[in-house]
């Protein structure tokens, strides 16, 4: 339990005003703050309407985090599974083969 105490006690040392940085207004700002945190956070609504010039410059200086990303929802059925790779060839997993 010491060992999980001093990661949430490392965690927590970069919070600011006892929030962490991601929900900083500055996480969703273009503009990069020496201060901010290393991603940018943007609702997919918004990041659609980017041009690709600002989505360069933010990225050169951040990582993006697009959330709300619609997402298509798929059966657990031979169609769907086909989609990630060949359902006929022999795929070794963790050694096991």
């Amino acid at each position: 339990m010491a060992v999980l105490a001093n990661v949430q006690g490392m965690v927590e040392a970069n919070y600011i005003n006892c929030k962490p940085r991601y929900h900083l207004p500055s996480a969703r700002c273009q503009q990069a703050d020496p201060e901010a945190l290393a991603f940018f956070i943007i609702k997919y609504s918004e990041y659609v309407n980017l041009s690709t010039q600002e989505i360069q410059n933010i990225f050169h200086e951040r990582h993006i985090v697009v959330k709300n990303v619609p997402v298509k929802s798929y059966k657990w059925e031979r169609e769907s599974l086909s989609m990630l790779g060949s359902l006929t060839q022999h795929h070794e997993i963790q050694g096991l083969g």
